[in-house]
């Protein structure tokens, strides 16, 4: 509720000068608690209060609390949060679920700290100490930009790709929207990853969302096909795959060949969950790439609005039987630079859908493989799960939910220990196989059983064992990973 009178706050013009007090008077708590604890080392502020972009009550403080090397980070974050929900105005600017805890020796390896890093904006990096005169600074590396490009396709797909309508859209989300679209866009064209020019218009209109007024939020559907313009920068290959399964449900494959006749699809790309407990018909979870491009017509509101209609109607339609669908916009331009550079949310994402993928115009992808990338991405993916368990997001999210979710996290860390050891990649489809691959202890679980705090603990040692061992052979190139302490 705080939150919310804050934001309403903001909208004022003169109120920013007593928000911008309130920011300062966060930052002198956590000092105070610094004082009161002998663990903490430093705390630093990541989140640039001097930036155009930050704005006073809508923006979080994003802080990073570094510790002494003896402490277990997990329960000193557990204490720190909730010392934190107790302070004001701590516990309303400061960004409580985002706070990251890392020893002085993990902070102190480029490789590590490079998962913090989010954005380019200069070679040189700083982040403002809240306890020492002097801030933490030092100059970008090649894990770093990797963590970036990372950032600014993520970023793309949570808030441009996303094909779910936004009924009710507030000032928050529209700002949020103007500003991760235009920082990843003309991040990835620095990059030289998106290969177009930063149209006039989509600079105005962005600009125009990012220091929000009261009719900027009119601009946001321009923005959206702007951006859509500046991603299909590929043309589909020619090649056919002559592939034709038959074990998606009938429902799904009329309706992903229905999609075929809007102007601005494309091809329609399916791709099943990694594990699957049924070979005649694909029964678990299916992922649903939507390729768009302007081959016959431009992109405009009234074709994305009658295409985000069509979905919702699909999904009145499905029936408990058939397996749960996930949605996403994507252009060929964008899933190329995505797969070869290997900005995927799994390392061997793209060796998994070569294999298994279904295109529904009989397209054949066939991405070059880059291995330098496929290491980056493993070292990144490593980092990403390693700061899940340190936070107990990774424990949150799974317990409560069927144990199948925590065998595909399982199974995806197996296959990348048996990648890095050097050994094809090959994907089993028994479920009894795969839990006597990766733990006797395991077999006798059923898919549908729902993982309690007793399950959780075997879960969660599987995990950390086949964690440990990513780490190890990533550290036979990267010996500073040893410093990675779970």
């Amino acid at each position: 509720m705080r939150k919310k009178i804050i934001l309403a706050l903001s909208l004022i013009p003169f109120f920013r000068i007593i928000l911008k007090l309130l920011y300062n008077q966060a930052i002198n708590k956590l000092r105070i608690l610094a004082d009161e604890n002998d663990e903490i080392k430093d705390i630093l502020l990541i989140s640039k209060m001097k930036d155009h972009d930050f704005i006073y009550g809508s923006s979080d403080l994003n802080v990073i609390f570094i510790v002494q090397d003896k402490v277990y980070p997990k329960a000193f974050l557990k204490q720190v949060r909730k010392s934190l929900v107790g302070i004001w105005p701590a516990n309303v600017f400061v960004n409580i679920e985002n706070l990251s805890v890392f020893k002085e020796i993990e902070i102190k390896t480029p490789l590590i700290r490079s998962v913090l890093i989010a954005k380019f904006d200069q070679e040189d990096v700083e982040w403002q100490s809240v306890l020492k005169p002097e801030n933490f600074s030092f100059r970008l590396k090649e894990q770093d930009h990797f963590s970036i490009q990372y950032q600014y396709v993520k970023n793309l797909e949570n808030y441009l790709l996303n094909p779910k309508r936004n009924i009710l859209i507030n000032r928050h989300w529209v700002r949020s929207f103007g500003k991760n679209v235009s920082m990843s866009l003309k991040g990835l064209i620095r990059y030289n990853l998106v290969q177009t020019a930063i149209l006039p218009k989509w600079a105005k209109v962005s600009s125009k969302l990012i220091h929000f007024s009261y009719f900027s939020r009119f601009g946001l559907k321009s923005m959206r096909n702007l951006s859509f313009q500046m991603i299909d920068f590929a043309v589909l290959p020619k090649e056919i795959d002559h592939d034709t399964p038959d074990n998606y449900h009938q429902n799904l494959l009329n309706f992903s060949k229905d999609l075929l006749d809007y102007p601005i699809i494309e091809d329609v790309i399916l791709s099943p969950a990694l594990i699957q407990l049924s070979h005649s018909e694909i029964r678990g979870k299916v992922f649903i790439d939507i390729v768009l491009g302007q081959r016959d017509t431009e992109f405009t509101p009234d074709l994305f609005n009658h295409l985000q209609i069509a979905i919702d109607d699909f999904f009145d339609t499905v029936t408990k039987e058939e397996p749960k669908y996930v949605f996403n916009f994507t252009t060929y331009g964008f899933l190329k630079l995505k797969s070869e550079q290997v900005l995927l949310s799994y390392p061997l994402e793209n060796q998994y859908r070569t294999r298994q993928s279904y295109s529904i115009s009989n397209i054949k992808y066939d991405f070059e493989l880059n291995r330098k990338q496929i290491e980056k991405a493993s070292v990144h993916y490593l980092l990403q799960q390693f700061m899940r368990f340190r936070t107990l997001e990774q424990k949150n999210v799974l317990i409560g939910s069927r144990f199948i979710k925590s065998l595909n996290t399982i199974y995806r860390y197996q296959l990348l220990l048996n990648f890095l050891r050097g050994q094809e990649f090959s994907v089993s489809h028994s479920y009894k196989s795969i839990l006597e691959e990766l733990s006797p202890q395991l077999s006798y679980i059923k898919p549908n059983t729902e993982v309690d705090q007793e399950l959780w603990r075997l879960i969660r040692a599987q995990l950390l064992y086949i964690l440990k061992r990513i780490r190890d052979e990533l550290a036979k190139k990267n010996p500073s990973l040893k410093n990675l302490q779970f």
